[in-house]
């Protein structure tokens, strides 16, 4: 059985947009290239719940934000994180339509996770695994092992997508086709020649 084995952020869903980190950053009570720095420095702990959702923001902001305002941050960044992307769903679905199976991995926080693994557009995707639910994030080698395991695939079996060179690096050190996403078009037909494994290098 083919498998198509997708990440979500920037592939499944778009990317954050102006607005939505405008209003973090205005929740936060600070902006600029220091606080998204900082945002994506602290992340790979967060996602791998080293950290929990106080404890992440803290190291964010350099201060405890407080319970009220915590809760207003993780929920705006749920939602700068909750954007479809149509294209990139229909062309899933056109493949799915051929036979191939969907499924998920991505790195998010178990918090996140949460409110993520709910929306009904990532319903056709099954079995969807979050790294805040599992311990590990890509591109570490066993969350591949995992998600293989998950599937009961064998790795040539499995056509992976993702917005960065190093995860799809180490999808192909798995044995699974990989390829680094472009264009929603990837998804429609996994098994077109950009999907094909290469060599890692």
């Amino acid at each position: 059985m083919a498998w198509l084995l997708c990440d979500y952020g920037e592939v499944l869903a778009l990317a954050p947009s102006a607005a939505d980190r405008g209003a973090l950053e205005s929740a936060a009570g600070t902006g600029g290239p220091g606080f998204w720095a900082d945002y994506w420095e602290h992340r790979p702990a967060y996602d791998r719940a080293d950290v929990d959702t106080s404890r992440y923001w803290t190291q964010v902001l350099g201060h405890d934000p407080g319970a009220a305002r915590l809760r207003r941050i993780a929920e705006l960044d749920t939602i700068m994180w909750s954007r479809p992307d149509q294209s990139s769903l229909d062309a899933a679905a056109v493949a799915a339509e051929r036979g191939v199976k969907l499924a998920l991995l991505s790195n998010a926080p178990a918090r996140l996770a949460e409110q993520l693994d709910r929306l009904p557009w990532l319903a056709p995707f099954c079995p969807r695994i979050f790294s805040g639910n599992v311990g590990m994030i890509k591109p570490e080698p066993g969350i591949y092992t995992l998600a293989l395991n998950a599937l009961r695939a064998a790795p040539q079996d499995v056509t992976f997508i993702d917005d960065r060179l190093d995860n799809v690096l180490a999808a192909r050190r798995a044995g699974m086709r990989a390829t680094l996403f472009t264009s929603s078009s990837q998804l429609a037909d996994p098994a077109a020649p950009g999907a094909v494994a290469e060599s890692a290098g």
